[in-house]
């Protein structure tokens, strides 16, 4: 087994719970408020990292971020999570993946419209598997750090920060 698969497998999966949550919670239910603020507080920086990974201004990883958005409120109710059939944040990159492939299909078409020049190429390729687990793993260390950082006393902050 290589090393980047014993990071993927070893990080801890998508809450089956907060899936639950976004599947049964009504449009106007605490819980489900709840359910989808944890899941965009999740999702939202990774996949706006990701969209600017790939090439694009912020913008379109904005809009990206908005599409996929809608993807999930559309989705989510008949959604159906297997485990068995691979990890749920897997399916979200594939999700998420095929929405910049999609933009850079339209803005190519629109492009060679306009210009009538010939297709772009696509920004550097890179394992998007292996990005995705590494932004995920910052996030989560971001979060803790924040956390730490608001328990502890502004002598030990400006400690940190000098550090």
């Amino acid at each position: 087994m290589t090393e980047s698969a014993t990071n993927r497998s070893s990080q801890p999966a998508t809450s089956p719970t907060m899936l639950e949550d976004l599947r049964l919670g009504g449009p106007l239910g605490e819980r489900d408020e709840r359910a989808w603020r944890r899941f965009i507080d999740h999702y939202c920086p990774l996949v706006y990292r990701l969209a600017k990974k790939k090439g694009l201004n912020r913008d379109v990883a904005e809009n990206i971020f908005q599409e996929f958005c809608c993807q999930m409120v559309r989705r989510m109710p008949t959604f159906n999570y297997q485990p068995d059939l691979g990890r749920f944040r897997d399916w979200v990159l594939t999700v998420v993946l095929n929405l910049i492939r999609r933009h850079w299909r339209d803005e190519s078409a629109e492009k060679r419209r306009i210009a009538k020049l010939g297709e772009l190429d696509a920004p550097e390729s890179f394992d998007e598997r292996d990005w995705w687990d590494a932004a995920e793993r910052t996030r989560r260390l971001q979060r803790a750090v924040s956390k730490l950082l608001d328990e502890s006393s502004m002598r030990d902050r400006d400690l940190f920060e000098r550090i």
